[in-house]
């Protein structure tokens, strides 16, 4: 588990949930030569859903329509949309995309499994959480936010050789077998929301810009 937020991408592409069984890709249809090098000629953009496909055409049609700014330096941009996150990873890791975005707790499968590293994450210039390991994010997490609730943090995934702080899974709530899992009820994005506003058990909660609006929406934390 990996409390900071990195990006693999230069812009975050939003996601939605939607009914999706295949790989897709897209090509902005210029200079559409055979057997173009990854990396070189074309950089590809792996992308798991409709919104963030949409998002990656845009900018693909822009930098088509800067083209005269780059010079001998421009490289085409093409959109491919993959089943999941999982299947972004294994196509940057064989070279068939060059970037995805991912949330922090991916960063950490994608590095550890898949050999991916960050190009950019989000930084404070002066502030915040310190760094006591640069080689263990959890310490430091723990250290800054004290007891907290992080599904599956214990995990063997998240947790290869069992150093991690039981404080990570204090605040959680679920039973015996769900505690601390994806099925605790303050596991996810609206599990964080639930867990910031219920009798202030937590003051920070990690959310999409969406979450808020959906649960006011559904009316399944704040109604």
């Amino acid at each position: 588990m990996n409390w900071c937020t990195f990006i693999f991408i230069v812009f975050t592409l939003g996601t939605i949930k939607c009914n999706y069984y295949e790989s897709e890709f897209v090509s902005n249809g210029i200079n559409n030569k055979d057997h173009k090098i990854e990396g070189e000629d074309v950089v590809t953009w792996c992308v798991t859903s409709i919104l963030a496909q949409e998002k990656c055409e845009k900018l693909m049609k822009t930098v088509i329509q800067d083209k005269g700014l780059f010079n001998n330096d421009f490289i085409e941009i093409q959109c491919k949309r993959a089943f999941d996150t999982e299947e972004c990873m294994m196509w940057v890791d064989r070279g068939e995309a060059s970037l995805l975005t991912l949330d922090a707790g991916e960063v950490y499968v994608a590095g550890r499994y898949h050999s991916l590293v960050p190009i950019l994450q989000e930084l404070m210039q002066e502030g915040g959480l310190k760094i006591t390991d640069c080689n263990n994010h959890v310490k430091s997490a723990i250290e800054y936010f004290g007891e907290s609730c992080a599904p599956n943090s214990l995990k063997d995934l998240y947790n290869p050789i069992g150093d991690n702080s039981d404080k990570l899974c204090k605040l959680c709530v679920g039973g015996a077998g769900v505690r601390c899992t994806l099925a605790d009820p303050y596991a996810g994005y609206e599990g964080a929301l639930r867990c910031l506003v219920a009798n202030g058990t937590g003051d920070i909660a990690f959310v999409r810009d969406t979450t808020i609006q959906h649960a006011l929406l559904s009316r399944k934390i704040l109604g």
